[in-house]
């Protein structure tokens, strides 16, 4: 879309933006965000629709770092008013390099949905309009779970400005991570719930 974008829209002030992002370099251009604030300065309301598409080859971790900066890109806009809302999506490569969904890797197991909230916190830590933004995650599957680590503690903790964060089909591992978390949520008053799909 913004390869045929050149003049500043300095009047557009809401924007609804429908992206896939994928991970491990497959046909991205990762400054496709900060061409979108660049060419839209005024935005202040934002709806965002992202698919997080991490591709799995073997061993091969996916990467995450794009991700980051890719929501860190839309921190630049004074929202008044912000929703986000993340899927994420499995795909594999077969030995001629062919992406797939691979019924395979919709497996709670890999538990590559709690990286993405990782990520995607991380990202929007610094935005100018976190306060008046919500966060919606959807787990890939049934039973994804979400892991615990400091790191995530404290991408939770960088995010606690924000309106909301709803996690759907994303739970703690195990019933004592279930009640460390919402201590956890509770003692820090993070707006952070967990849901289920209907």
């Amino acid at each position: 879309m913004t390869k045929t974008l050149h003049t500043r829209h300095v009047g557009i002030t809401s924007l609804h933006v429908r992206a896939r992002h994928c991970s491990n370099s497959w046909s991205q251009d990762g400054q496709a965000a900060v061409k979108l604030v660049n060419l839209f300065p005024a935005v202040q309301e934002l709806k965002l629709w992202l698919s997080v598409e991490f591709v799995r080859n073997g061993d091969e971790m996916a990467d995450f770092r794009p991700l980051k900066e890719t929501m860190q890109s839309f921190g630049e806009w004074e929202l008044t008013r912000g929703k986000v809302v993340v899927g994420s999506l499995p795909v594999s490569v077969d030995e001629n390099e062919f992406h797939y969904y691979s019924d395979d890797l919709w497996d709670p197991s890999l538990n590559i949905d709690s990286d993405v909230v990782l990520t995607v916190l991380e990202g929007m830590s610094e935005w100018k309009g976190l306060e008046n933004s919500s966060l919606e995650f959807y787990a890939n599957c049934n039973g994804a779970s979400l892991e615990p680590s400091d790191r995530l503690r404290e991408a939770f903790l960088s995010c606690s400005r924000i309106q909301s964060i709803t996690l759907e089909e994303l739970k703690p591992a195990d019933q004592m991570t279930k009640e460390d978390f919402n201590e956890f949520f509770q003692q820090n008053k993070l707006p952070v719930s967990f849901t289920d799909r209907p």
